[in-house]
C-alpha cells in the first residue's frame, strides 16, 4: 500500500502529460501558462487573508472573545451548549488555527472526555471556516457581493453546534 501511495503524484503527471502529447499541445507552454495563472490567483488571495489574519489577532488580543463569550454564555446554556467553548464557537467561523489552538486549550483546562471537551470535538469536526472560505472563494473569483451565502452558512455552523451538543449528551 505504500508503494502505490508513492506512486500516485508521478502517475497523475504522467497521465497530464500523455493527455498533452495525445493533444498535440506545447507542454512546457501549457504547464507555464498554468503556473502563471496560479501565481495571479495567489497574490489575489494574499489580500484577504492578510485582513482576516489581522482581524483575527486584534479580537483575541483586545479580549472581546471572552467578553463576547461571558455575554452569550446564558443563552447558550439554555440550549445545552456549555460556557466553556463559547471562545471556540466565535473563532471558529473566521479561523481554523486559532480554532485549534482554542480546542488544544479546552482539552488542557478541562480535558478531551468532558462534556466541553466532547462538544468542542465534534464542533471542531463538524464546522468550517465560513468566513474564511467564503471570502477567499468569492476574492478568487472576483466577487465581491456575497448576498446571502454568509447568513445561510453561518445559520447552517449555528444549527451544526446545537446539533453536536444534543449528539454528544445523548451518546456519551
Amino acid at each position: 500500500m505504500e508503494k502505490i501511495s508513492s506512486l500516485i503524484i508521478p502517475f497523475v503527471l504522467c497521465i497530464f502529460a500523455l493527455i498533452t502529447i495525445l493533444s498535440k499541445k506545447d507542454m512546457y507552454s501549457v504547464f507555464i501558462n498554468g503556473a502563471k495563472e496560479g501565481a495571479k490567483t495567489a497574490l489575489n488571495l494574499i489580500y484577504p487573508m492578510i485582513i482576516l489574519m489581522s482581524a483575527i489577532y486584534m479580537l483575541n488580543a483586545s479580549g472581546a472573545t471572552s467578553a463576547i463569550g461571558s455575554a452569550l454564555s446564558p443563552i447558550l446554556n439554555l440550549i445545552g451548549i456549555p460556557e466553556e467553548i463559547v471562545p471556540l464557537i466565535l473563532v471558529r467561523p473566521i479561523s481554523g488555527s486559532a480554532a485549534t489552538a482554542i480546542l488544544n486549550d479546552i482539552f488542557f483546562q478541562y480535558g478531551a472526555s468532558s462534556f466541553a471537551g466532547r462538544c468542542a470535538s465534534v464542533i471542531a469536526g463538524c464546522t468550517d471556516t465560513v468566513i474564511y472560505t467564503v471570502s477567499i472563494y468569492f476574492a478568487a473569483a472576483k466577487l465581491y457581493k456575497t448576498r446571502h451565502t454568509i447568513l445561510c452558512a453561518s445559520l447552517t455552523q449555528f444549527f451544526a453546534i446545537i446539533i453536536s451538543c444534543i449528539a454528544v449528551k445523548i451518546l456519551f
